[in-house]
């Protein structure tokens, strides 16, 4: 059931009365409906008043959420979410609390169009607008790339960092490889952390979550030491027993905890320079596994379970039957387990030059993570999947920017990267069975990767006549790729994957020229007009665990976006954005499940192939009363192969066929109320529901049977009470309230069955309802 406000007028431009009306769960096109109704009423009435307004007074300054007043940095300039030329999200530290969430991990739904599939591993596979890459292909780089305190962090291990002491996360759709440059040429996340300031403060929140048994503290501490240096000190303690049952185990897993501290240190040495170093070290510790088999019609699964004397849980419901004990002629082997730990630093110099600003960036990253992995999803140790990941980034930044006001306006600079990434995976099998599990012995890779990447970029816009600007843009990359691979391999996995010698790969060197141009035009000071157009490259590589040396290689890709949006801003926190998009990526980095060697296993390999997606976004906020928000979203991307992949084989998709995880629908309406109680006191209230259409977790032709995404409506809200002059805030969080289940991940099993609609398939089930307590002390 879902809470809805709605209202009716007795004049257009006034409305006079709400109603709220109690909805049951239906199709998500009824919320389709919905966000376009709120959408239309944000715009109507604030037009209408905005026409009877001559000129605005001064209580109609913008408010802390005007899109006029909201400065966004992730395309390396400060500029208002206004005059931003591109589709851009804001999430604030607040917006991450009604969701309760606590790492990249979990942001996907959190806006339209952007969806997070986790995977073995549990890294997720993060799309804009139906486009984005494949992670169970853990060495490559994600076309939607994440940056962290305008660090480029490439890979999806980073994802599992914990948020906290966030200043905002901004989500930019669409190519921007000229500004943020590599592997951006899908969109970019970049998340922000909040600075040292020159007054002193602290934070202490404590969070319990139930369904979980999850608790949190995080604070931060602000001290200035002087009158020209300042330090922020910031830590993260969390600790959960997991929303999956085991019940071989009897216990809920996985059971995770976190530990995480940064510190952050500015000092002036003089009144034009202002140097930030930042330090954060991650502890990470998983047992169990969210992994669980989804469907088995077959029945392999549940005789194997019975051959066991453990029977198999096959029926999507949050439960597994994971473990590795000395069953059925086997020998006892390691549980699953995930343990991450980080390291990053971070040095940010700016230096006044006139009216110029001189930045210079220097980051240094390295984090291991070892993991095991359950495939056998039984009481016995039959067959395990055993990776570890290591990786050292060094990237150095230097960049000019132009004073942000007068005609014209520029950026240039230079950057340098260079990657070290090790990747050792073992498909360990048991040395014999008494149950006829097909996979016996060992297979054991090692995988290397070098990356060395030299790009200079510039970018400039020049304003033609009053309010009509044009900008442009490029950026030139040398990037070079450089790769070693070996196995060694027995029993029946090595007809799986067989013996390779040490390998060195051909390096793959590439010369990218991307660009942008485009054209805004602002008729007043709150409305922008843009058009936009852009061609972004991400780089090649190699496959983790190829079954030959020579099919390694990928192939870069190159995507090819154009955009046409308007930014409205009525004041007061009223305003409505909307935008076309065209994107097509020649060479899509493609990853799709096929079945190799004999016996076969499910493996997840990568090829090339031409895709596109287009459709329209829009999002409105709306103020009808006092302390009362309104809000909504929505996204349509149809997201589509262009010819049939691949060509040379038999064909895994056909065109016209739709991409994994995109779904043609997904939108948002929410709201949020808050009101003084007594003059110290505030009441707040907010909720949210995230829906989204069905899409596919693998292609068509291969895996018609897999499970899917199916369409799905999560009803989040926050209740709470705080005390501004105290400092402290009680409130209640509810995610997902009306208990939703659905796969978010799927994929089949080896050893589980072959024949459409008679193998067996395993993935991952959505986090259930949760409800939390939160307690926020500050200063």
């Amino acid at each position: 059931m879902i809470l809805l406000l709605t209202k009716s007028a007795t004049e257009q431009t006034m409305p006079t009365k709400y109603t709220i009306n109690l909805v049951r769960r239906g199709r998500v096109k009824t919320l389709h409906v919905m966000a376009v109704a709120l959408m239309a009423s944000v715009a109507w009435p604030s037009m209408a008043g905005a026409q009877q307004t001559a000129a605005p007074s001064d209580d109609s300054a913008a408010t802390n959420d005007d899109i006029g007043a909201i400065i966004v940095t992730a395309r390396k300039q400060n500029e208002t979410l206004l005059d931003a030329p591109a589709t851009i999200s804001v999430l604030t530290d607040d917006a991450l609390q009604t969701k309760n969430i606590t790492n990249a991990n979990q942001l996907g739904g959190i806006v339209p169009g952007l969806v997070m599939t986790p995977g073995v591993g549990g890294l997720p596979g993060t799309t804009f607008r139906g486009l984005g890459s494949n992670t169970a292909i853990f060495s490559l780089e994600s076309s939607v790339a994440q940056y962290v305190d305008g660090v480029y962090l490439g890979h999806a291990r980073n994802y599992v960092s914990p948020f906290y002491d966030v200043d905002r996360v901004e989500m930019i759709k669409g190519t921007q490889s000229t500004l943020l440059g590599k592997n951006t040429s899908l969109g970019a996340i970049s998340i922000s952390n909040r600075r040292p300031t020159d007054e002193f403060g602290y934070t202490l929140r404590l969070v319990h979550s139930f369904t979980i048994d999850g608790n949190r503290a995080e604070g931060a501490i602000n001290v200035p030491l002087g009158e020209n240096v300042q330090v922020r000190g910031a830590l993260f303690a969390s600790q959960e027993q997991g929303f999956m049952y085991n019940d071989y185990k009897d216990r809920n897993e996985p059971r995770q905890t976190d530990l995480s501290g940064r510190l952050s240190l500015a000092f002036q040495p003089a009144e034009t320079v202002n140097i930030n170093l930042i330090y954060q070290h991650d502890r990470r510790r998983v047992r169990g596994q969210i992994l669980q088999v989804l469907k088995d019609p077959g029945g392999v699964l549940a005789a194997r379970g019975a051959a066991l004397g453990y029977p198999v849980d096959v029926v999507a419901d949050r439960t597994n039957s994971a473990g590795s004990d000395p069953l059925g002629g086997t020998v006892a082997g390691s549980n699953p387990f995930d343990r991450q730990n980080t390291n990053r630093l971070t040095g940010i110099v700016d230096v006044e030059l006139g009216d110029h600003t001189l930045t210079a960036q220097t980051a240094y990253v390295r984090w291991n993570a070892p993991r095991v992995t359950d495939l056998d999803f039984t009481a016995a140790n039959l067959f395990n999947l055993v990776d570890e990941e290591r990786n050292k980034v060094f990237s150095q930044e230097i960049r000019i920017n132009s004073p942000s006001s007068g005609p014209i306006q520029y950026l240039a600079g230079v950057y340098f990267y260079k990657n070290n990434y090790a990747y050792d995976r073992v498909f360990q099998g048991s040395p014999s069975n008494t149950v006829g599990f097909p996979f016996t012995g060992s297979s054991s890779g090692e995988a290397r990767h070098k990356t060395t990447t030299y790009s200079a970029f510039v970018s400039a816009s020049v304003e033609l006549l009053e309010g009509l600007k044009i900008s442009g843009g490029a950026r030139y990359t040398r990037e070079k790729k450089e790769g070693t691979f070996v196995r060694v391999a027995n029993g029946s996995l090595a007809g799986a994957f067989p013996p390779l010698p040490f390998t060195t790969y051909t390096p793959q060197i590439t010369h990218p020229l991307d660009y942008d141009f485009g054209a805004q035009y602002k008729p007043n000071e709150d409305v922008l007009l843009y058009v936009t157009h852009s061609k972004g490259s991400k780089s090649g590589g190699y496959q983790d665990f190829p079954t030959t040396a020579a099919g390694a290689p990928y192939f870069p890709e190159t995507a090819y976006s154009t955009e046409a949006g308007l930014k409205w801003n009525f004041r007061g926190g009223n305003y409505l954005t909307a935008a076309l998009f065209n994107t097509l990526v020649k060479d899509f980095q493609t990853g799709y499940t096929s079945a190799v060697g004999n016996p076969a296993v499910s493996q997840t390999v990568i090829g090339n192939s031409d895709i596109r997606s287009r459709g329209f976004e829009a999002s409105a906020a709306f103020r009808p009363l006092p302390g009362l928000k309104l809000d909504a979203s929505l996204v349509y991307a149809k997201s589509i192969f262009l010819d049939n992949f691949p060509i040379a084989t038999a064909a895994v998709a056909r065109k016209g066929d739709p991409l994994t995880r995109a779904p043609k629908w997904s939108g948002k309406v929410g709201f949020d109320y808050d009101t003084d109680i007594n003059g110290n006191l505030t009441f707040f209230l907010g909720g949210s529901v995230d829906f989204a259409g069905t899409a596919l977790h693998q292609f068509i032709m291969p895996q018609p049977d897999a499970p899917r995404l199916e369409s799905h409506q999560l009803v989040d809200a926050r209740i709470g009470i705080r005390d501004e002059a105290k400092g402290w805030e009680f409130s209640v969080i509810g995610t997902n309230l009306t208990n939703e289940r659905y796969a978010v991940f799927a994929t089949s099993i080896s050893g589980g069955g072959t024949g459409v609609n008679n193998r067996a398939f395993y993935g991952a089930i959505n986090r259930p309802r949760v409800v939390a307590l939160q307690l926020t002390l500050k200063h």
